[in-house]
C-alpha cells in the first residue's frame, strides 16, 4: 500500500516538470501578428510586432526568406524595428528562436520588377530562339555538308550539362520554371546531334546508327584543330607563303611536289595559294635571289618567335629536297637564307659575314655611290677607304650580289674575314 502514495508522488513530480518544461517553452515561442507597413519596399524601415522575441537579440536573427537582415535598429520583447534588405523574401521569420512564418507582400524596387518580369517571359524568348535556329538547320539536314557542320562531342557535352542543372533544379533548388526552360535547350541538343549523325543525309541512312556517328567523330577529329590554327597561326603566314613560293620558283621551275607542300601548307593556314598571281611580282635573274633574301630580312626583322623560324627554316629545307635534286640555283640561295636564320636564333651571331665593298676609282664615284646606294657605309679599306653595301652569310651569294654592281659600272670586291686580314677575292 505505500508503494501507492510514492507513485502518486513520483507522477506527480513528473508532471509538474514536464508542465513548467512546456512552459516554458511556450514563453521561448516567438509569434509575428503585424508588420508596419504592410507591404514595404527594401530600403523601408519596418516594425514588427508580435510576442516573446526576446527582450535582447543575442544571436537571434530576423530573417526575409533567405536574406539575413544586417540593419536592426531595436529589438524588444515585443517589437522589432528594421530596415528591410535588398532582394528581401515575401516570408518573415526569426531564426535561433521558435517563430512562425509570416507572409508579407514586400513591394520590388523597379529593377528587380523588370528582372522578374523578363524572367517570366524567359521561357517564351528560349523557345522562340530555338525554333529559330533548329527551324533553319532542319529544312537543311539532307545535306551532307549540315550535317558535317554539328559537332557531335559538343553536343554530348551540352546536353549533359543541361541534364545536370535539371537535377539540380529538381533535387536541390527546385524550380519549374528553370526545369521547362533547360529541358527546352535538351530538346535542342538532341535534334542537332541526330541531324549531326547524318541520318538523314541520302546515302548515309543505310548505314548503322552507330557507324554513323563513329563517322561524324572521326571527321570532327581530323577538323578539331581548325578554328585553333585560324587564331594562333604564324605571325604573318601570308609572308612565309609567299617566300616559300618564290624559293620554290628560283630555279624559275615550279615541282607538282613543291605545289604539294606549299598547298599543304597554305590549307593548314586557311590561306589561299595562287601561284600565278604571286610570280606576278618576280623579276629576271639575280633580282630573285636579292629579293627572296631581303624579303626574308625584312620578316626576321618584326622578330617573330623563334620557334616558328626553327619551323621555317625544316620547311626551307624540305622545299628544296622535295624533288630529290638540288639545283645550282637552290643550293646557292639555300646557305644565304640558312645563314639568316641560323643568326637570328643564335641572337645575331651567324659566324663570318663576307662584306661586299664598292671602291671608288674615279673623281664622281663618291657621289653616285651616295646618290644610287643611300644606305652604303665608308670604311677603310687597303690603306683607303671604300663603301660597305652588305654583308653576306654565303660566299657565293656575296660573289653574285658583288657581280650586280659591277654591272653598274662599280669596282666592286668581297671582302673576306680572315680573322681581321683584307683578302678579298
Amino acid at each position: 500500500m505505500r508503494t501507492i502514495p510514492f507513485l502518486l508522488i513520483l507522477l506527480l513530480s513528473a508532471t509538474i516538470v514536464l508542465s513548467e518544461e512546456v512552459r516554458k517553452d511556450t514563453k521561448v515561442s516567438a509569434l509575428i501578428k503585424q508588420i508596419k507597413p504592410a507591404e514595404p519596399s527594401p530600403g523601408d524601415t519596418i516594425r514588427i510586432q508580435g510576442l516573446n522575441f526576446g527582450q535582447e537579440q543575442t544571436n537571434r536573427k530576423l530573417n526575409f526568406g533567405s536574406v539575413q537582415a544586417d540593419n536592426i535598429m531595436s529589438w524588444s520583447d515585443t517589437l522589432i524595428t528594421s530596415i528591410v534588405p535588398l532582394n528581401a523574401e515575401s516570408n518573415i521569420f526569426i531564426s535561433c528562436h521558435v517563430s512562425n512564418d509570416y507572409e508579407a507582400e514586400i513591394n520590388d524596387t523597379l529593377f528587380i520588377a523588370i528582372l522578374k518580369f523578363l524572367i517570366k517571359i524567359s521561357l517564351f524568348i528560349t523557345v522562340l530562339f530555338i525554333y529559330l535556329q533548329v527551324n533553319k538547320i532542319w529544312k537543311r539536314k539532307h545535306e551532307q555538308e549540315v550535317a558535317d557542320s554539328q559537332s557531335l562531342s559538343g553536343l554530348f557535352i551540352y546536353v549533359l550539362n543541361c541534364i545536370l542543372w535539371v537535377l539540380f533544379y529538381v533535387f536541390v533548388e527546385y524550380n519549374v520554371e528553370s526545369i521547362i526552360d533547360t529541358s527546352v535547350y535538351i530538346f535542342q541538343g538532341g535534334i542537332l546531334f541526330l541531324i549531326g549523325t547524318g541520318v538523314f543525309v541520302k546515302g548515309l541512312s543505310r548505314k548503322t546508327f552507330t557507324d554513323l556517328i563513329k563517322r561524324s567523330l572521326r571527321i570532327e577529329r581530323n577538323e578539331a584543330d581548325y578554328l585553333w590554327k585560324r587564331m594562333f597561326r604564324p605571325v604573318d603566314a601570308k609572308k612565309i607563303l609567299v617566300l616559300l613560293h618564290q624559293l620554290a620558283m628560283i630555279d624559275d621551275h615550279l615541282d607538282k611536289k613543291e605545289i604539294k607542300i606549299l598547298k599543304k601548307f597554305a590549307d593548314e593556314w586557311g590561306l589561299e595559294y595562287n601561284p600565278d598571281q604571286i610570280n606576278q611580282n618576280r623579276k629576271n635573274g639575280s633580282h630573285n635571289f636579292i629579293q627572296l633574301r631581303n624579303d626574308l630580312r625584312d620578316y626576321l626583322e618584326d622578330f617573330p618567335p623563334k620557334e616558328q623560324i626553327s619551323h621555317l627554316r625544316e620547311m626551307i629545307e624540305k622545299l628544296i629536297m622535295a624533288d630529290k635534286k638540288v639545283s645550282e640555283e637552290e643550293e646557292l640561295i639555300q646557305a644565304e637564307l640558312l645563314g639568316l636564320i641560323d643568326s637570328y636564333l643564335n641572337g645575331g651571331n651567324g659566324g663570318d659575314l663576307f662584306n661586299v665593298v664598292i671602291i671608288p676609282q674615279q673623281t664622281g664615284d663618291d657621289q653616285s655611290i651616295k646618290v644610287q646606294y643611300p644606305e652604303a657605309v665608308k670604311i677603310d679599306f687597303c690603306g683607303g677607304y671604300a663603301y660597305s653595301v652588305g654583308e653576306y652569310h654565303s660566299k657565293e651569294y656575296a660573289a653574285m650580289v658583288c657581280d650586280e654592281y659591277k654591272k653598274n659600272r662599280f669596282l666592286s670586291v668581297v671582302k673576306l674575314p680572315f680573322n681581321g686580314n683584307e683578302g678579298v677575292i
